[in-house]
């Protein structure tokens, strides 16, 4: 009999669905969401590092890590990829500090 679109669906979405809970429930999704935060971090820290805080270690990391970014040539995801263990760690700890004390400096600023 010719298909007439009655049948069921076929299977491939439902395979997507099953790929993607076992993504995540399995043991490299929480490496692949702390990339995916560092690109983010990353893409964040360009457009705001000149009107935050630039004084301090975290800032100078959160630069150093920036300087190191070839934005023309890789993306953020590719950058965050590239990066060690370590170097990772690093970033997103001093990118989350240096988030918290930009707030804080703009809120500064507004009330002035």
């Amino acid at each position: 009999m010719p298909d007439i679109g009655m049948g069921k669906t076929p299977r491939t979405p439902s395979r997507r669905a099953l790929e993607s809970l076992a993504d995540l429930g399995g043991p490299a999704f929480e490496e692949v969401m702390r990339r995916d935060a560092a690109a983010r971090l990353l893409v964040l820290a360009r457009r705001h590092l000149k009107t935050g805080p630039r004084a301090g270690a975290d800032a100078a990391l959160v630069r150093a890590t920036l300087n190191a970014w070839d934005a023309d040539a890789v993306t953020a995801a590719e950058f965050a990829e590239a990066l060690g263990v370590a170097e990772l760690d690093a970033f997103l700890g001093a990118a989350r500090r240096w988030a918290q004390a930009a707030a804080a400096h703009a809120v500064l600023k507004r009330a002035a």
